[in-house]
């Protein structure tokens, strides 16, 4: 009797270990969920519910780039006796459609449906991060959530009660605003720079920044929440186009500042081709392969830019120029937090808030320095 006792514990024990607590806060659920992955994109939630689930394993889902619509799958405990509300939301506020079924212990159904293909106005709680509200009932209730997007496919679920939200939403925001802060200040200061000197290589670098803030901006939400909350289409295309215009900038700005024409010959020839080769893939891309392609080549573009840069800026320090060894420092640790940032992307870095923000504070860090270098090469 009592070895009967002893595995009916254990299987109930077993269930409520895989399960959500309602009473506790999750940075991410992943290894709580199961996954299917829906190759045709068409299964609806009576069908998916009958499919057999995978664990996931993992904290975060990760693929460069697919077609497929992914399925996750969890129960949620609430041992209270009162209702609880929670908020799932999203890290990455570049997917496209999420859609969630919340079935409670009496099979009752409660749908969310969001993301970029829909209004900001779709979110329960209006900030960048895609979210969904919802007061649990007392018992164990099934989650199914269904993702699909053109966009590199990063899916961080968080569980979290109301407080938990705003406060961690709060301090996103106080980080966006130093980051924001930081650039803004620099742009302005090398814009009256320019102002009194007429020195083309200091608006050179505020459009640099320029082009960095609207990147910035584009894939972490805040042009979707601010400036065109109902213009879901061009919030689909707004970070690939941005990381283009980005990469152009900066490519301008390296040939202004390193005097690729004056110094380097051979280098400002390459430099030539590969700012039209910039310019023209993504349109070529599009126009041939759809949005799936151009968001590759972007992503590709971005690369090979930061590669570039790096490389010259070597080549140009070994060379004797002076003014080139912040710039280095700059460009290499910008493409540090490229690197760092993909590799969390694509599940090869264990995910954290750093690890997934490493670019944006790469790319700052790198826009203090080539200020540094400018100051520098304004001494010389």
């Amino acid at each position: 009797m009592k070895k009967y006792l002893y595995l009916i514990l254990l299987f109930y024990t077993s269930i409520y270990a895989d399960s959500l607590d309602v009473n506790t806060n999750y940075e991410t659920i992943g290894f709580y969920t199961s996954y299917f992955e829906d190759k045709s994109a068409s299964l609806d939630i009576d069908q998916i519910k009958k499919v057999k689930f995978t664990p996931l394993n993992a904290k975060i889902a990760t693929e460069l780039v697919t077609k497929s619509a992914f399925w996750y799958k969890l129960s949620v405990s609430n041992k209270s006796k009162s209702d609880q509300e929670r908020v799932i939301s999203f890290g990455a506020a570049w997917l496209d459609h999420i859609n969630i079924y919340i079935f409670d212990q009496e099979n009752n159904l409660s749908t969310f449906v969001g993301g970029d293909d829909f209004s900001f106005e779709h979110r329960s709680i209006r900030v960048t991060k895609i979210n969904y509200r919802h007061s649990f009932t007392n018992g164990n209730s099934e989650v199914y959530i269904r993702v699909k997007t053109r966009d590199p496919f990063l899916v961080s679920i968080s569980f979290e009660n109301i407080d938990s939200f705003y406060l961690n939403n709060t301090m996103r925001v106080l980080e966006m605003s130093i980051i924001f802060g930081i650039i803004i200040a620099m742009l302005l200061y090398n814009f009256f720079l320019f102002v009194s000197s007429k020195d083309y290589l200091y608006i050179h670098y505020v459009l640099y920044l320029i082009t960095f803030l609207l990147l910035l901006s584009s894939y972490n939400g805040l042009m979707y929440e601010y400036f065109w909350p109902n213009f879901a289409v061009f919030e689909n295309y707004a970070p690939s186009l941005f990381m283009s215009i980005y990469a152009a900038a900066g490519m301008v700005f390296a040939n202004s500042f390193l005097q690729l024409k004056k110094q380097h010959l051979k280098i400002y020839k390459l430099y030539k081709i590969f700012f039209v080769y910039i310019l023209v893939t993504p349109f070529l891309a599009y126009l041939y392969g759809g949005y799936h392609i151009l968001i590759l080549m972007a992503i590709i573009n971005a690369t090979f830019y930061s590669v570039f840069i790096v490389s010259i800026s070597i080549v140009s320090f070994i060379h004797g120029n002076p003014s080139a060894k912040f710039y280095m420092y700059g460009s290499i640790t910008g493409l540090m937090g490229t690197i760092i940032t993909a590799g969390t992307s694509l599940s090869l870095i264990p995910y954290t808030h750093v690890t997934f923000k490493a670019m944006d504070y790469g790319v700052v860090i790198d826009a203090i320095l080539l200020s540094f270098a400018l100051a520098q090469k304004l001494k010389t």
